[in-house]
């Protein structure tokens, strides 16, 4: 198999050159007579360790630079234009989630009139070092159309001992009843709280008169009631004056959700995940960066670098676009973000950062294009700064180098994959053997 691959091969490169012999066993022993000369002290191995590095850390910065790039391109499947997320206006009225990940853009508008609550009981404030008075006394507390009856012995208890033991024998109970005892400046009061919101889940205390009269448990300090809201869907009504006992609401049946905390109006927005877009382009800004800065610094060690970090850099053309959502070129031609103008972008004209972003015209796809142009750079082109330059100083063996080079570049003209080939390997170990 690699006999017949090697023989293609070298027919291949005898059509590229119009050779109508070529023996590359022959030539292989010519340029075992050209690797005579001291190229390892002379340094012009193509692929050394310095220019083996260099072109593997070349490939991966500019591949990392065009994934993170492609995130801000509209019609990539990796754009980040293309994930829609649940927004909220005011979180503290309420929030909301899908089940399922939304497919289509949507704005739904909400009037919360009233959130679900418990029933909440609240006793007089006693002071809560007297000694009670009240001996035994009893507590009932209808709930549920179920009746249950406590006996207090208030016997020798001060007033935060009762009603400590109060809270306790209710607690016990387990009857979606919840008690706790408060003290404040040395005084005491028992609140008694529904485990349940909704208008059903109501409860009715009483008792012994003289424990009625003192603690005044039948207090009432809030009712248990019923959320109350209404929603539209992209102008339209879906639900009005709808109820629900419980504070987790569904908005739209099964594709959205929300939990109501507050009385008020609020925008729920089914649209372009703002957090993604706002870490995504951080992130291209810093690879982009590091992109130039690395091209910057081996400028000279090939004859492309130069044409590579011009085209890469972004025209004046696009600058009024990306200052909008808070994108800065730089003199040096690198980028800024100011956070706050991008922020705002997204907050307030997300459509206007969609249409930055996602144009096919884009600042991005122009440099995604650039970036594809850089990747397929051949890596002779990359690296013959630290190649011509030094065999020119001896001349005695430039020639032949050179066109041992030359040779090399018909397995190059693929890009940076050119030099994967069985014919070009066994060359480049003959010429540095």
């Amino acid at each position: 198999m690699i006999s017949n691959i090697t023989n293609y091969q070298n027919t291949n490169i005898n059509n590229l050159y119009g050779i109508k012999k070529y023996n590359m066993n022959s030539n292989i022993s010519n340029i075992n007579n050209i690797a005579k000369f001291s190229y390892k002290s002379n340094a012009y191995t193509l692929y050394d360790k310095n220019n083996a590095l260099f072109i593997g850390n070349y490939t991966s910065t500019l591949s990392n630079l065009k994934e993170l790039n492609s995130k801000l391109i509209g019609d990539n499947k990796n754009s980040v234009l293309s994930s829609i997320a649940v927004s909220t206006s005011n979180e503290n009225i309420l929030s909301a989630k899908s089940f399922f990940t939304p497919k289509e853009k949507t704005s739904y508008k909400v009037n919360v009139s009233q959130i679900a609550k418990s029933q909440v009981n609240t006793s007089n404030s006693l002071n809560s070092n007297d000694i009670s008075d009240m001996d035994i006394s009893t507590i009932n507390i209808l709930s549920k159309s179920k009746n249950y009856s406590f006996t207090i012995d208030t016997s020798g208890k001060t007033n935060k001992e009762f009603l400590l033991d109060i809270a306790a024998k209710i607690n016990k109970s387990n009857i979606g009843i919840s008690a706790i005892v408060k003290e404040r400046d040395n005084k005491s009061i028992l609140e008694l709280l529904g485990d349940k919101t909704g208008e059903n889940e109501d409860f009715l205390v009483t008792g012994s008169d003289e424990l009625m009269l003192q603690t005044n448990l039948s207090n009432i300090t809030q009712i248990a009631q019923d959320a109350i809201f209404d929603v539209t869907k992209d102008g339209n009504s879906l639900v009005k004056n709808k109820k629900s006992s419980s504070n987790e609401v569904d908005i739209d049946g099964y594709m959205l959700s929300a939990t109501l905390k507050n009385v008020g109006q609020v925008t729920i927005d089914l649209n372009i995940d703002k957090k993604k877009v706002f870490d995504a382009v951080n992130n291209f800004v810093t690879a982009y960066n590091t992109t130039l800065s690395f091209l910057s610094e081996n400028i000279n060690k090939g004859s492309s670098i130069s044409k590579h970090l011009d085209n890469l850099k972004i025209p004046e053309i696009y600058e009024k676009n990306l200052n909008s959502i808070g994108i800065n070129k730089n003199a040096d031609g690198k980028l800024s973000v100011d956070n706050k103008v991008l922020k705002n972008a997204l907050n307030n004209n997300i459509e206007g950062v969609e249409k930055v972003l996602g144009s096919r015209y884009s600042a991005f796809s122009k440099i995604d294009k650039s970036i594809n142009g850089a990747l397929k750079a051949s890596s002779i082109s990359l690296v013959d700064g630290t190649l011509y330059g030094q065999a020119s100083s001896n001349s005695s063996i430039n020639d032949d180098f050179l066109n041992q080079i030359n040779l090399l570049s018909i397995y190059n003209n693929n890009g940076r994959f050119g030099m994967i080939n069985f014919s070009a390997i066994g060359l480049i170990l003959n010429m540095f053997a």
